[in-house]
């Protein structure tokens, strides 16, 4: 699956995923912020099975004043399952006073299971500031 969108005059997007099924999933969203006060969030749930892949990226830019993102992303893995999440919150020029924030939790059920997280931030041009937490917890 793969989407993008594009946050113009103050605008909001809401975006909520879930992940389930047999098979291996994969995921691509990407958000522009170019207006003032544009505001994005993302919910992401999944349940990783079996042998399972699940693989999911999400950017959101930045290009706006005073925007703000936030990702979060809530998720179980069982046998060995596998699952790889890459965040980046970029904060391009002009994005002056924006914020974004990134929140992953992820409950691991079987012995075997597999978690890659990639988190990216790059260069803030300006004053703006993102935050990232990840939690990881063996049942």
């Amino acid at each position: 699956m793969r989407s993008g969108r594009n946050a113009g005059r103050v605008l909001d997007i809401h975006i909520m995923t879930i992940m389930i099924g047999g098979g291996d999933i994969y995921s691509d969203d990407h958000v522009t912020l170019s207006g003032d006060g544009a505001r994005f969030d993302a919910d992401t749930a999944y349940l990783g099975k079996n042998s399972q892949t699940i693989d999911y990226n999400i950017v959101a830019d930045h290009f706006g004043k005073k925007t703000e993102s936030l990702i979060t992303v809530n998720g179980a893995l069982t046998d060995s399952a596998k699952k790889v999440f890459r965040g980046t919150i970029d904060f391009k020029k002009g994005s002056a006073d924006s914020v974004g924030s990134e929140n992953e939790t992820v409950l691991m059920l079987g012995d075997d299971v597999v978690k890659q997280n990639c988190s990216a931030y790059p260069l803030c041009r300006g004053k703006c500031g993102g935050h990232s937490r990840s939690d990881y917890r063996r049942a």
